[in-house]
């Protein structure tokens, strides 16, 4: 499976397949690990316009990558997040760590300020 990733400036954008299980989980965690050792990049942008579906090994990565960023002074965003996927991440907690972007003007504005 290839995970779209784009790299702007100092945030690193992961575009999450319509499924983040386990298998998927892993994939991207070993993409963001590799790509953050830079230095380069300090903030992740997971974009779930297109994710119907995620397990609690998608929770795990995200809590994960913002271990990984915070240590740089980075941030974790999730955009366009759909019902399913702002559930899970209310239930699970993530809500407390992570900053979301529900269009492009209000990440446009956020990449501008960092």
């Amino acid at each position: 499976m290839d995970i779209l990733t784009y790299q702007f400036q100092n945030f690193l954008w992961i575009q999450v397949p319509e499924e983040l299980d386990q298998h998927v989980a892993d994939i991207i965690r070993k993409k963001c690990e590799i790509i953050l050792l830079d230095n380069k990049r300090k903030h992740v942008v997971f974009d779930f316009s297109k994710t119907m579906f995620m397990d609690s090994g998608g929770v795990g990565m995200i809590i994960g990558r913002y271990r990984q960023v915070k240590a740089k002074g980075g941030k974790i965003y999730v955009y366009k997040p759909g019902k399913r996927i702002m559930r899970i991440l209310e239930i699970s907690g993530l809500m407390r760590i992570v900053h979301i972007c529900e269009n492009m003007d209000q990440m446009e504005s956020i990449m501008e300020q960092e």
